[in-house]
């Protein structure tokens, strides 16, 4: 009889598997076009809102960090060395981008390197105006006369665009070697990338996490209007409100925070996830954060999507 019983209930647990696969597979699966469209929408409203949220910390909380006042040092440090040519207010380009006039480039090249080197006092304890005099002699492209030397009429344009070119270069590293213009360059650079960081993150768990709470059945914005479901892939039931949170935290951690890891760490923007997560949609129409989340994307009635629609506007307003 124990026998019998424990077959009995093994075969009912093997019926309800099979039919609950056979109920999801009923489940109309989506077009990959569709489900690409709808990711896309949904990175254009992550646009949107990162630009707006990215407009109100430049206006406010960079200045209360002193942001303004590294960029302000840089720039005063930049108009002082006199290496950089001034084509507009506060706005500096290097010599070689300033003209492509062969006259104006030597002229422009030879004035400002010599500004630099009779002015900044590391080139002055280094001598470096001499070593740069040297250079000149060395190179054959110039004549000795009168105490100063005068470019050689003969001399071949290339070569001394190339001689300048690399003495212009040795001028802006020392520059760049400067401790005040490392700070300011490092503390600013970094106040960018971690604000970036902050402002992608809250957008991401806007769009990604808090929205999808508040619909009927864990949808973004996109999925909303390309009339797309998330439903619990175990067994094809609504999903549960734990299983779009995690759903969410593992699309956000794998499509974005890695991606700026790997961008922060080697400053290269590899969005390798992004990918990964792309072919794994395309042949099994699930991302790694279903997996992750045990859930599915599936397509829904239009009925279904107006309640889902109206289930977040009144969850928002309660």
């Amino acid at each position: 009889m124990k026998k019998e019983k424990d077959y009995i209930l093994e075969t009912e647990k093997i019926r309800q598997k099979q039919a609950t696969k056979e109920k999801i597979k009923k489940m109309t699966k989506p077009y990959l076009l569709t489900r690409v469209l709808a990711g896309l929408l949904d990175l254009v409203f992550l646009a949107i809102l990162s630009f707006s949220l990215a407009f109100l910390s430049y206006s406010t909380i960079f200045k209360s960090i002193g942001y303004f006042d590294l960029i302000n040092t840089q720039l005063i440090l930049t108009k002082e060395s006199g290496l950089y040519v001034e084509y507009k207010e506060n706005s500096y380009v290097s010599v070689d981008r300033y003209s492509e006039d062969y006259s104006v480039l030597v002229k422009e090249y030879d004035s400002h390197i010599t500004y630099y080197y009779s002015n900044d006092q590391v080139a002055l304890k280094e001598n470096r105006l001499e070593s740069f005099n040297e250079a000149k002699a060395l190179s054959t492209y110039f004549i000795y006369q009168d105490g100063k030397y005068i470019l050689n009429e003969d001399a071949s344009h290339k070569d001394v665009l190339e001689f300048y070119n690399n003495e212009y270069t040795k001028a802006i590293e020392l520059f760049n070697s400067n401790e005040t213009y490392i700070n300011a360059s490092y503390k600013s650079y970094r106040i960018v990338l971690y604000t970036i960081f902050i402002i992608m993150l809250i957008a991401t768990i806007s769009l990604y996490i808090i929205i999808t709470i508040f619909t009927k059945e864990g949808e973004t914005l996109g999925y909303l209007i390309f009339k797309l479901a998330v439903i619990d892939s175990r067994d094809g039931s609504t999903v549960k409100r734990w299983q779009v949170i995690m759903r969410g935290i593992a699309f956000i951690a794998i499509n974005f925070i890695i991606t700026y890891f790997i961008y922060f760490m080697w400053q290269v923007f590899m969005p390798i996830t992004p990918l990964v997560s792309l072919v794994f949609i395309i042949f099994i129409n699930r991302g790694p954060h279903d997996f992750m989340s045990y859930t599915k994307v599936v397509l829904k009635r239009r009925s279904d999507a107006m309640d889902s629609l109206s289930q977040m506007v009144k969850g928002g307003a309660q």
